[in-house]
This record gives structure tokens, sequence and C-alpha cells, in this order.
């Protein structure tokens, strides 16, 4: 999995990240390959709490998935 991690203020209104959030950013910002189990490890939520959290990033157009 790769993504690319924006660093874009749209419409001049930061959105506030929660914590895991934050945590999964500057984790994918470090690694942009970074895997959902070092994910889960980092911020101490299931897999399904990373996804979702992936999820609601991509859907705030903070990260983008690059390529397949």
């Amino acid at each position: 999995m790769h993504y690319d991690v924006k660093n874009k203020v749209e419409n001049k209104v930061k959105i506030k990240l929660n914590e895991s959030q934050e945590i999964i950013v500057n984790a994918m910002r470090d690694n942009p390959n970074v895997k959902t189990a070092k994910l889960m490890a980092l911020t101490g939520l299931s897999e399904s709490g990373v996804n979702r959290n992936l999820k609601k990033l991509k859907d705030l157009g903070r990260i983008e998935r690059i390529g397949s």
C-alpha cells in the first residue's frame, strides 16, 4: 500500500485530526509504505480502527492512495 500524504489546507480551514490520525499521518509521512500492523502498534488501535481512520483521512483529503 502506498499513500501520498498531503500537507494542504482547503479553503483556509485547518481540519483538526485526532491523536491517532496525527500518528498515522506522521508515520505515513516518514514511510509511505508503512504497513497496517505498524500503524496498529503505533496507535494502539485494532485493524478496523486503523482502517476507519485511514478512510476518514482519505475522505478529508489528507492522504491519497497511489498505485493499485
